[in-house]
This record gives C-alpha cells, sequence and structure tokens, in this order.
C-alpha cells in the first residue's frame, strides 16, 4: 500500500502485471475495443517514430496497414476474432488520432526534423544515473538549449488524444 500511494506506475510494474503466460492470455482476452485502440495507437506512433528516426517516411497506405498488421496481431494474440466492419472502426479510429497528433505544433517539428528527439516505449521502466523512471515520458525534443517531455495519450472515451508537456 506503501509503494502504491508513493507511486501508482511503480506499484503496477511490480505487482500488477501477470506473470504467468496463461494469466496475460486471460487478462488481455477482456480488453475492450477502446483499450485495443489506445494499445494499437501506442504501438503505430513507436513504429512511426523508429521508421522517421531511420529516415523512412510513410505514406497514408502504408499507414493504414501498419494499423490493420498490428491491430491482426494483437487480436491474435488475444486469440479473438475481428469482424471487418470493427477492424475499419479501429484502422480510421487510430488513423484520426495519429493525424490528429502529426498536426500538433511539436510533432509537426519532428516531422520536418527541425529539432533533436528522442523516444520511449513506456511499457517498462528505464534507469537513468542510478535513478529508475517509472513515468518516463513517450518523447524528449531538444530545442534552443532546452528539453521538452511530452507524454501522450490517447483518448478511451473520446476521439481524440492529448498532449501533456
Amino acid at each position: 500500500i506503501e509503494l502504491f500511494s508513493q507511486c501508482p506506475r511503480q506499484w503496477f510494474l511490480k505487482y500488477g502485471r501477470p506473470k504467468k503466460k496463461q494469466d496475460i492470455q486471460h487478462h488481455s482476452s477482456r480488453m475492450s475495443e477502446n483499450d485495443v485502440c489506445v494499445r494499437v495507437a501506442r504501438r503505430v506512433l513507436y513504429e512511426w517514430l523508429e521508421d522517421h528516426k531511420n529516415g523512412s517516411f510513410w505514406s497514408d497506405g502504408f499507414h493504414r496497414q501498419q494499423i490493420r498488421d498490428i491491430t491482426e496481431f494483437m487480436y491474435h494474440a488475444m486469440k479473438m476474432e475481428c469482424s471487418d466492419l470493427r477492424m475499419m472502426s479501429i484502422i480510421n479510429r487510430v488513423h484520426g488520432w495519429m493525424n490528429a497528433l502529426f498536426q500538433h505544433t511539436w510533432f509537426s517539428k519532428i516531422r520536418l526534423n527541425s529539432t533533436s528527439w528522442l523516444f520511449f516505449p513506456r511499457t517498462e521502466s528505464m534507469e537513468k544515473n542510478g535513478n529508475i523512471m517509472y513515468c518516463a515520458p513517450d518523447v524528449l525534443l531538444y530545442e534552443h538549449g532546452v528539453w521538452t517531455c511530452l507524454r501522450i495519450q490517447f483518448s478511451r472515451f473520446r476521439n481524440d488524444l492529448r498532449i501533456l508537456l
């Protein structure tokens, strides 16, 4: 309880995740469509940032195909079927989130390579100078001698996203 009150994310990473393979499969099979959309969006963002960092740029068609592939992989891992209608709903929602994200001022700078940046998948803790961080930002931007931490929240309840500075 003390750890949870100090840092809920640290508590979750230590105690909240299922440890056994069968527990993971059982837990993930209960995800709602909104939860799947958020996870797909995070994975697509991570893939896009990785490719962009390496100089690969996605067309709109490739972007939609990546969303489809990642969604199919997730549903397959959960041993669930995804209807064509549900697939199109997920693709459209995630694609809309990503388009809104790419229009944001900070992401425009990333797309145009006008600033230095780093990104982190937030699924694990990370260590920096002997300190363990449990709530790392998604993206760090460096501009004019200042580092800005961005954390992206895809809304589970509305069809939008928020970028926290």
